[in-house]
């Protein structure tokens, strides 16, 4: 029973990250510039829905990931650069395939956009860290 809920509330409930002017973590206590909030929930948003749909699974490990939250915290311009840092949560299903050995948690990590002409031109991803984990099965 406990594997089954963790896999349904990890993987298979359908999650929408939304746009938040303020972060509920209280990361952000600038305020952030309306065009700037825009450009976050118009364009990076959705590119990072694209990203989490896409299959990073090989034919020795089998994932699963579900973006669950998105935060907008920080703009700032730099040598004319526009950079938008975003802090993301997701549910990742991990199973090993020779093992059997499979785990599920949710981990979080910021990332810093450089955006031009509303497409994502690069982006640099800070380390991952696990919030949560859990050994399915063995």
């Amino acid at each position: 029973m406990a594997k089954w809920l963790c896999t349904f509330l990890l993987i298979l409930t359908p999650v929408f990250a939304f746009a938040s002017r303020v972060s509920e973590h209280n990361i952000s206590t600038i305020p952030l510039p309306p065009s700037a909030v825009f450009v976050y929930e118009q364009v990076i948003v959705p590119w990072l829905h694209s990203e989490f749909k896409k299959d990073i699974s090989d034919d020795k490990l089998s994932i699963k990931r579900n973006l669950l939250v998105t935060e907008f915290f920080r703009y700032e311009v730099i040598d004319g650069q526009k950079r938008y840092s975003v802090h993301i949560e997701y549910a990742v299903r991990t199973k090993d395939l020779a093992s059997q050995y499979e785990f599920a948690g949710v981990r979080a990590q910021e990332i810093v956009f450089l955006v031009e002409d509303k497409k994502v031109i690069d982006y640099f991803p800070f380390d991952e860290y696990t919030l949560g984990a859990i050994l399915l099965a063995e």
